[in-house]
């Protein structure tokens, strides 16, 4: 059992260092040599507990799309429905990418490996799935799966085009772009996709959003704040009728 602990210990000081030298030095610039050197540890430690570089950012970058939907959620409690949830979580994302040059760069540097994209392929489709049950709509799971591998990709795809000069958008821009994709997969029309991202950002704008949560993957709780959800705006949930 002692054994066990502190091989869990271990296995949560290697993420923390990996976390802060993936935040400030890049994926793809940090070695499990920068690594082992913090920990003052030899590099096979570090490959004892995470057989490699591409499995250390897998568990990071699962945790990290995890926590979004957690932030959120946690914010705003049961005040709205599931298809609701998941455009704030989308506009929080899409903001924080903006504003995070760091964390936006994290996203691309391993969003453009396949063996780190496939450990979170399941997740998102769980996400997807959440909002496909709630509106009661028929997705065969070869559907599901090509629905979940578009959103990776086109996520992956505009945060490189959000590095240059190509596209000139905000976050609600781009958030739109991704909210109205899914949801055009899943049969909304374009009245309710509208009025769903004009309802969302009105809440979002609102929302009491402090994004130092995620710095350096910390998920600090002093950075959640819960919503006065009394004097939110409320869910226009006719669009659905």
């Amino acid at each position: 059992m002692v054994e066990k602990k502190t091989g869990e210990k271990k296995k949560q000081t290697i993420l923390k260092v990996s976390k802060e030298l993936f935040y400030e030095k890049g994926y793809k610039d940090t070695t499990f040599t920068d690594i082992s050197k913090i920990l003052d540890c030899p590099a096979s430690t570090i490959s004892y507990h995470f057989g490699s570089k591409i499995e250390l950012a897998s568990v990071i970058q699962g945790e990290y799309s995890r926590q979004n939907k957690i932030y959120i959620e946690s914010m705003v409690g049961d005040a709205y429905s599931k298809t609701m949830l998941m455009a704030l979580e989308i506009l929080n994302m899409w903001k924080r990418n903006l504003e995070n040059d760091r964390l936006r760069r994290f996203l691309i540097e391993t969003g453009a490996d396949s063996s780190i994209v496939t450990n979170y392929f399941d997740y998102i489709k769980y996400l997807y799935k959440v909002v496909i049950d709630e509106h009661d709509v028929e997705i065969s799971e070869d559907k599901l799966s090509l629905m979940a591998s578009t959103q990776i990709g086109m996520t992956h795809e505009i945060l490189v085009i959000s590095n240059t000069d190509l596209v000139s958008l905000d976050y609600v821009g781009y958030a739109s772009h991704v909210i109205t994709v899914f949801c055009k997969m899943i049969g909304f029309n374009e009245f309710q996709i509208s009025k769903l991202i004009e309802n969302a950002t009105e809440i979002f704008e609102r929302l009491p959003i402090d994004n130092r949560y995620f710095d350096y993957f910390s998920y600090a709780k002093r950075y959640l704040h819960k919503a006065d959800t009394a004097k939110l705006p409320p869910e226009d949930r006719s669009i659905w009728e």
